[in-house]
């Protein structure tokens, strides 16, 4: 088959890009011929990951993400970014090949794209893979960008019914995104993101617990809730346990207000020396060397989000603390696979890292964890049922 993967940004180390490149590698050695098409693309953003892809930039102005702005003013981009992304829809409709089998828009706005390019290609099949509902709201902390919020995700709804009639399957990796995709009549399938194991596979050791690291890895964001990582490892200093905090926190969106949130309060605690901040990300390189010395995987996300780098520690052997708020813990049971807080409770979270200093429960932990995302986070399964759809 002749597949089209869409995204409209590829010019940013984040989830959705690692995730087009890793979901069009894997089809593409399945044996399909894949182009992939964006409007925005860098190729020093996951060069590992694209360099025997075919990647068309098809150059349009997109709209970015307004950090530290009135809720005016973000109203105000949030049209002007739809606007300019439906445009970018368009134009990359028309530029794509006519003789793609199976088009296959990977998240953001590119679902619109079914709605131009059917023109060029009535015969063409959509798969829109939706890691996260563009109509979805979540609770904002002022009140007035909370309403503006929920009156954009009702708009946007009312968008999403006009350009899905040509959907043909929405591929979602938790269970609110296929209630938020049946919500609206989309014809869904779950299928969990994987990882590839091999790569960050190292076997299970108990490293002991007299300096124990606790790693959090993701980009700068308030939902990743770091400052729960942060004044875990303050608990656990404040009862003479040398605890150290790496944190590889890219800052994609230049956000210096939650840098500084983050820094002052490592500061509470000494001179804050004890946290190593990462907000330049790291090369895969260091990322394994610091797997390699930490002692936990720590992801305390207050909202539904899937992560990757989590099942990515979990396959390098280390534990995993996680937020139950969050859509990793909807596949991970408590106790078994990995241990459960609660979103905003860092005593919970040195608690579990407390309880993890009995060489027996890390060890059982990170071997189940670790067996849990080779049996059923695989590529190699994630393609043959996706290819199945």
């Amino acid at each position: 088959m002749k597949i089209a993967v869409i995204h409209l940004n590829l010019s940013l180390q984040t989830g959705d890009p690692r995730m087009t490149y890793l979901l069009a590698s894997n089809i593409q050695k399945a044996g399909h011929h894949v182009v992939i098409y964006t409007a925005k693309y860098d190729p020093l953003c996951f060069p590992e990951l694209h360099q025997d892809l075919v990647v068309k930039e098809i150059k349009s102005p997109i709209g970015d993400t307004v950090l530290d702005r009135s809720a005016f003013q973000k109203v105000v981009e949030r049209l002007r970014r739809e606007r300019l992304n439906t445009e970018a829809v368009k134009k990359i409709a028309s530029a794509m090949d006519r003789d793609f089998d199976i088009v296959i828009p990977e998240n953001d706005q590119s679902y619109k794209l079914g709605k131009f390019y059917r023109a060029f290609n009535p015969k063409a099949k959509f798969i829109w893979v939706m890691n996260n509902a563009p109509f979805r709201h979540t609770p904002k902390n002022n009140s007035i960008v909370n309403i503006l919020s929920w009156m954009a995700g009702r708009m946007e709804r009312v968008r999403v019914r006009y350009y899905i009639s040509l959907i043909t399957k929405v591929v979602v990796h938790d269970e609110e995104q296929k209630i938020l995709a049946k919500e609206i009549g989309l014809d869904t399938q779950l299928l969990p993101i994987p990882i590839n194991f091999e790569k960050f596979y190292r076997p299970v050791s108990y490293p002991g617990h007299d300096t124990p690291t606790l790693l959090g890895v993701g980009s700068l964001s308030p939902a990743r809730s770091y400052e729960d990582i942060i004044s875990a490892g303050i608990l656990l200093r404040k009862k003479g346990i040398d605890c150290r905090v790496v944190l590889i926190c890219k800052d994609i969106w230049k956000d210096a207000a939650l840098r500084k949130k983050l820094i002052d309060l490592s500061r509470t605690q000494e001179d804050g020396s004890w946290i190593d901040f990462r907000f330049d990300g790291v090369s895969d390189e260091e990322l394994f060397k610091m797997q390699a010395v930490s002692f936990a995987f720590i992801f305390p996300n207050h909202i539904k989000i899937w992560g990757m780098a989590a099942f990515e520690g979990m396959a390098a052997g280390l534990p995993l603390i996680v937020s139950d708020s969050t859509s990793v813990a909807e596949v991970l049971k408590d106790g078994d696979n990995a241990l459960f807080v609660r979103s905003s409770h860092p005593e919970e979270i040195a608690a579990k890292v407390s309880s993890l200093f009995d060489q027996k429960i890390y060890e059982s932990i990170a071997r189940n964890g670790q067996d849990f995302v080779k049996k059923n986070l695989n590529w190699g399964e994630y393609i043959t049922n996706f290819l199945k759809i």
